[in-house]
């Protein structure tokens, strides 16, 4: 089954297309980025060929081997719900391809946190990932709620020039009740 997760903050967009193997494993298929903010343009389409292991970043016309379980710049939030749910508390790590690099996301769980949201008081376990040092440093903290299978309610991002993003659950829909 394919599935297809959005994000939407001012300026930035990521869709990632992905496929979930053996209820377990995110697989992605396409990731497509759009961050338009003053003073920066970053377009993009990472393509995943698993059939012959390789990566191909359309807008650079470029081509780059992948191994099994590699995830994309958004559904690692997906591989998160899913291995919190069958370890939570523990450090999660994942390889994740960002345009012509890959990364190492180490999540760290930090602790247990009951945070307010649009649709009340959640019990939410929060976990924290850092990156750089000093001026550089860019962190992602992701709030994920046990009693929501795990699924991210809150994520708080810095990036290196101290700009930051959030994101918030508003609403949920499970399954058929509203189409979406």
């Amino acid at each position: 089954m394919r599935r297809t997760a959005k994000f939407l903050s001012f300026g930035f967009e990521q869709r990632s297309l992905f496929t979930i193997k053996d209820q377990q494993q995110v697989q992605p298929l396409i990731y497509r980025y759009e961050e338009n903010v003053p003073g920066r343009n970053n377009n993009g389409r990472l393509i995943f060929d698993w059939d012959n292991m390789r990566m191909k970043n359309e807008q650079a016309g470029t081509f780059y081997e992948i191994s099994p379980g590699v995830l994309d710049g958004m559904n690692y939030i997906v591989q998160m719900s899913l291995d919190a749910s069958q370890s939570p508390g523990y450090t999660l790590t994942y390889p994740v391809m960002d345009g012509d690099r890959l990364w190492y996301y180490e999540f760290v769980a930090e602790k247990e946190e009951t945070i307010n949201t649009a649709m009340g008081k959640m019990r939410t376990l929060r976990y924290r990932y850092e990156q750089g040092v000093g001026d550089k440093k860019r962190s992602t903290q992701i709030w994920l709620a046990p009693d929501l299978d795990y699924l991210p309610v809150q994520l708080d991002h810095r990036d290196s020039k101290n700009q930051r993003r959030s994101l918030k659950l508003r609403k949920l829909t499970w399954g058929s009740e509203g189409g979406s």
